[in-house]
């Protein structure tokens, strides 16, 4: 069903307004329309009335087009705003369209004013759709740049050859470093962070299976402490398979491995104590043993009853 505008006209000559809509007739166009001459009538028009879009005439005697395109930019600027004039030089025109008219129609070429409507309320539709889809992607963007700024987990993303393009704040951190622009000073081809496993050994990991998944390491610090972490990360491929770079995610379990550390070590401990005991008591055994046995051969009664 072919959607019915709503044309606000600013003119204070009726047949003008009269032509005009004959003429958007003829063109195809269902409309329905309203007329105000006066600011007052045109402000009240633009909430109450909400029109597609208006056609203004450039003088009028208390008002004039200017000042109702510029209102009309400032209170609802998604409106498009079509001047229809009896005369205009060029230099007014161009003012006109650089302050953000759709078009400008002199009105010996009204029969132009169908298709100036079309095409005006088609480049505002494409412009309405741009500035939603950049909104979104602003939107998107900041939620991105959040997640990144404050997720838990470290991520980076880091060249073949060791060079480190991203890092989040949290990585950063985690690793020691006051600033990214620091860490990326750093080669981890090079230098790597990790003592347990060298930087040829995760390549080639990635290489051969596209992807790590929670690989445990020890990573060394700035300060050249010990961070445990988790890590998974997955090699990003061009079209022809070529590897671009590496894209990871960083986990601290430091405090895990700790305390799984501090555990065995007080189990060992425990087993040490353990064993200690058993030898204890098995030395009481054979004392007892042999202490009945000298008893025995002394001919006299044994002292103690072993059971084993």
């Amino acid at each position: 069903m072919t959607m019915e505008l709503k044309i606000l006209f600013v003119e204070d000559v009726l047949a003008d307004v009269e032509l005009a809509q004959r003429n958007l007739s003829k063109g195809g166009i269902l409309f329905q329309s309203r007329v105000v001459e006066n600011e007052i009538d045109f402000l009240r028009a633009l909430e109450e009335y909400c029109p597609n879009i208006v056609i203004s005439d450039f003088n009028l005697p208390k008002f004039d087009g200017m000042s109702a395109l510029k209102i009309t930019l400032e209170k609802s600027p998604n409106i498009p705003f079509i001047l229809l004039t009896g005369s205009m030089n060029e230099e007014i025109a161009v003012e006109c369209m650089k302050t953000g008219a759709s078009d400008y129609i002199i009105k010996e070429h009204i029969t132009r004013l169908p298709f100036a409507v079309k095409e005006a309320l088609k480049k505002k539709g494409i412009q309405i759709e741009k500035e939603k889809a950049e909104l979104e992607l602003k939107e998107s963007e900041e939620r991105f740049r959040s997640f990144y700024e404050n997720i838990s987990l470290g991520l980076y993303r880091t060249t073949i050859e060791g060079r480190v393009l991203l890092a989040n704040p949290t990585l950063v951190e985690m690793l020691g470093y006051k600033s990214f622009e620091e860490l990326a000073q750093r080669n981890l081809q090079e230098e790597g962070f990790e003592p347990s496993y060298n930087r040829n050994q995760f390549i080639e990991l990635l290489e051969t299976n596209g992807e790590i998944i929670g690989l445990e390491s020890a990573w060394i610090r700035k300060d050249l402490s010990i961070l445990y972490i988790r890590e998974s990360a997955r090699a990003i491929r061009d079209a022809e398979g070529n590897i671009l770079y590496y894209d990871g995610t960083v986990e601290d379990i430091t405090e895990r491995k700790q305390a799984e550390m501090a555990l065995k070590e007080k189990m060992d401990e425990l087993q040490r104590f353990h064993n200690l005991t058993i030898g204890r008591e098995l030395s009481m055994i054979e004392l007892k043993k042999e202490v009945n046995g000298l008893l025995k051969k002394a001919g006299q009664q044994e002292k103690y009853k072993i059971v084993e």
